[in-house]
C-alpha cells in the first residue's frame, strides 16, 4: 500500500509572529478561572487552568491565542 500522507517540510512555513512586537518565540502560561462552588455543588469553589500562548519577548497575547476573547470564541464555534 502506498503512504498517501503528504510530506510537510516546516522549514518552509511561515513564523507566527507576536501582532505586537514582531517577535516569534512564545511561552505557553495558564489562565485560570475560579468556578464558584454554587455552580458546580461542590463544597469549595475550584480553579481549571486554560492554556493561553504569550510573546516572550513583551508578553502580548495575539488574536485567537486567548480562549475567552470573543474573536477566538467565533473562531471555535464555526
Amino acid at each position: 500500500m502506498q503512504d498517501l500522507t503528504p510530506k510537510i517540510d516546516l522549514r518552509q512555513c511561515d513564523n507566527v509572529k507576536c501582532e505586537n512586537c514582531g517577535g516569534i518565540f512564545f511561552r505557553e502560561v495558564l489562565l485560570l478561572k475560579r468556578v464558584p462552588a454554587l455552580m458546580t455543588g461542590s463544597r469549595e469553589d475550584t480553579n481549571v487552568p486554560f492554556s493561553v500562548t504569550k510573546c516572550d519577548s513583551c508578553g502580548h497575547v495575539n488574536k485567537g491565542f486567548n480562549p475567552f476573547e470573543e474573536e477566538t470564541k467565533s473562531l471555535i464555534n464555526d
